[in-house]
């Protein structure tokens, strides 16, 4: 949920590891998701396709910056809190990560994201109310 505020927008599919407390019965056409983790996807109309078992080619980039995350933004830090990592990451996100010129593509990723993915994203539904913590969001929160 916080990935689709800060990305500011749903995206059609997500490409997921076969987390076994997400996905509880991996098949290629038709995998068995979790409960809360189906509900969620419903709720903002995503598909959820996750990764084929032991087919590391079929997952998305996400695993290689690792280094670079670990490099870049924990080395010499400490956090006192969830909340703290979670600011700091972000601000870290947008003045360094975004901003330098990435490896494969050669352009900087929130100029490319901005051109290119931002207006395929659907707006986020709103929510009432989620375990008694009311949502901030949701992109139809003033409607």
């Amino acid at each position: 949920m916080a990935a689709f505020a800060f990305f500011g927008g749903v995206p059609a599919f997500l490409v997921v590891d076969n987390l076994k407390p997400g996905v509880l019965r991996p098949d290629r056409y038709d995998p068995q998701l979790n409960r809360g983790y189906a509900e969620l996807a419903a709720h903002y109309g995503v598909l959820i396709d996750p990764c084929r078992v032991a087919h590391p080619k079929d997952k998305p980039r996400v695993e290689r910056p690792m280094p670079y995350i670990r490099d870049s933004f924990f080395a010499g830090r400490t956090f006192i809190s969830v909340t703290e990592i979670n600011e700091a990451a972000e601000k870290w996100c947008l003045s360094v990560a975004a901003e330098r010129i990435q490896g494969t593509t050669r352009q900087r990723p929130w100029a490319l994201f901005q051109q290119v993915e931002a207006s395929v994203l659907r707006p986020r539904p709103h929510v009432e109310d989620v375990d008694g913590v009311p949502d901030p969001g949701g992109d139809d929160a003033d409607q």
